[in-house]
């Protein structure tokens, strides 16, 4: 393999002619500041490697879907190939995500044998509530509600804007309201926002 910097151009006709050198070059050439750019982002070394790896991967497995004439500036496919790496870091960062599931939660919660008998039927009341929700949903609500986390860590954590859910909130209240609009004990909670 030439050890000389090769342009994009010349990168990206050998990815579609489908040659492992060029694949060689494009690590080469982008390959450190990808993890760099990974780190950037928070990545440790292991993760900013392995997706850095993959985001090279995936460059050459969709090369034919990148287009030299979408993109403004001497620096489109360097873009473009960083564009792959960060929306596969925030991939993998949504898949570590620990958002509580609502049932695996209450495998945790130890009932008080002193509570009133009536609190029995109103926990699985608003469990199976819950459960008909949709995930975005029910995981705001156990997010806002249960961890007392404000709506702008959620949008973060759920790694969507603010205003989508806040829109899951509402409609998630207003299903809730719904479902157990005969438990008067829950008209309080629900009127809360």
């Amino acid at each position: 393999m030439d050890n000389k910097i090769v342009s994009d151009e010349t990168l990206v006709e050998g990815l579609r002619r489908g040659s492992s050198e060029a694949h060689a070059q494009l690590w080469q050439k982008y390959g450190d500041n990808l993890i760099r750019f990974l780190q950037s982002l928070e990545a440790d070394v292991d993760d900013a490697e392995d997706i850095a790896v993959d985001a090279v991967a995936r460059a050459v497995e969709k090369i034919d879907q990148f287009d030299p004439q979408k993109g403004k500036g001497q620096s489109h496919f360097r873009n473009w190939l960083f564009t792959i790496a960060r929306n596969l870091w925030r991939d993998h960062k949504r898949k570590q995500k620990n958002i509580v599931d609502f049932d695996d939660e209450l495998q945790h919660v130890q009932i008080d044998e002193t509570i009133d008998e009536t609190a029995l039927p109103v926990t699985e009341a608003l469990n199976h509530a819950l459960s008909n929700l949709p995930d975005n949903q029910r995981q705001t609500i156990i997010l806002y509600f249960y961890d007392n986390l404000p709506l702008t860590q959620i949008a973060q954590l759920m790694g969507v804007p603010e205003g989508t859910v806040r829109q899951w909130k509402k409609r998630a209240l207003s299903s809730l309201q719904s479902a157990l609009k005969d438990l008067p004990i829950f008209a309080d909670l629900i009127a809360h926002e």
